[in-house]
């Protein structure tokens, strides 16, 4: 367009300063052709324009960076939804994609990718969506990192790129990420790709608990995360008959806080530490009593339970019948 005005456009930029964009014109029309000028223009009414001007949006996205505090304030009584951490260098971005999901999710933000690692190992969010080109660490190397560390392997990552080559979404994937989203996506695809990977996580946390539990000591380690769980279900077996063994101590045999254990069990197996290891107690008592190896009273005290009567109950409310009336077509939900 500034060309086509005979104009010229400028640009200055400074790493760490900033940039400026100058556009200059000809005042007149004597620099344009006779068949360049236009002199019936029909001016649009304002009112019934179907495509907001320039001003318009910078307004919107305005009104949206106002209301960040009072969205804030709003959110701290959301601690139950599933918490987002947005990786964007570009705060109109941020801005933009937090209005998009906040109704549904804990929104968390970070501006480069060191900022949102740091805040990933804190916080250990739900899901990450993070910008592909950023200063400093930018998006690949993040994901890299989210995935190779231990406590954060299971956090899903959607990357979002202005690249729709072939290459940069390999490159994306080859780092763990669990989705791709081009530049400029639409508000409604951001949405359900949200949606659909946070869905893959919960079914693969069921893939998980059911695959651990129904059958302990026989899990292919085959990723990070499975790795851990073998680990975690090999800690409670070999402490299986000692009724004094405890989450902390479960947290020192995997080298992890209680609270990131907390938060890694559960994200993996939908399950708090206590009752992930009451689990695995209960599903060995039931492959020893289908193998006639005691009596109820016995069972109890080999996996773990000091008081037969409290095992009991732990027994029937997971599997639905007593320890006496059990055999494995009586398996309850796991």
């Amino acid at each position: 367009l500034v060309q086509l005005h005979k104009g010229h456009l400028l640009a200055e930029s400074e790493v760490n300063s900033g940039s400026r964009f100058i556009v200059r014109l000809p005042t007149g029309r004597y620099h344009l052709a006779a068949d360049e000028i236009i002199d019936d223009i029909i001016v649009p009414d304002k009112n019934k324009a179907s495509i907001p001007d320039l001003m318009d949006v910078a307004e919107d996205v305005s009104k949206i960076s106002e209301n960040l505090p009072a969205v804030q304030e709003k959110q701290e009584n959301m601690e139950d939804l599933p918490a987002l951490l947005v990786v964007e260098d570009h705060s109109d971005v941020r801005a933009y994609i937090r209005e998009q999901l906040i109704s549904d999710y804990r929104i968390l933000e970070a501006g480069d990718g060191n900022e949102g690692l740091s805040i990933a190992e804190k916080s250990l969010p739900d899901l990450v969506i993070s910008d592909v080109m950023m200063p400093g660490m930018d998006g690949f190397e993040l994901c890299r990192k989210i995935k190779s560390y231990i406590n954060t392997s299971h956090i899903p990552v959607i990357l979002l790129t202005a690249s729709a080559s072939q290459d940069s979404k390999i490159n994306g994937l080859e780092k763990g990420a669990d989705d791709y989203l081009v530049k400029p996506f639409n508000a409604r695809e951001l949405q359900l790709r949200v949606r659909n990977v946070l869905n893959s996580r919960k079914k693969l946390q069921e893939l998980f608990r059911k695959e651990l539990i129904l059958q302990p000591s026989e899990v292919t380690a085959t990723s990070m995360d499975e790795a851990f769980l073998c680990r975690a279900v090999e800690a409670v077996e070999n402490h299986m008959a000692q009724t004094e063994f405890t989450v902390e101590q479960l947290g020192d045999y995997l080298g992890m806080s209680h609270s990131n254990l907390h938060r890694k069990i559960q994200a993996l197996s939908g399950q708090s530490p206590s009752v992930f290891v009451r689990t695995i107690r209960l599903k060995r008592a039931a492959q020893l009593l289908s193998a006639n190896k005691g009596n109820v009273s016995e069972i109890a005290y080999e996996v773990g339970f000091s008081n037969p009567s409290y095992f009991s109950k732990c027994f029937k409310d997971h599997f639905g019948v007593t320890p006496n009336a059990y055999h494995p077509g009586s398996a309850g939900p796991v």
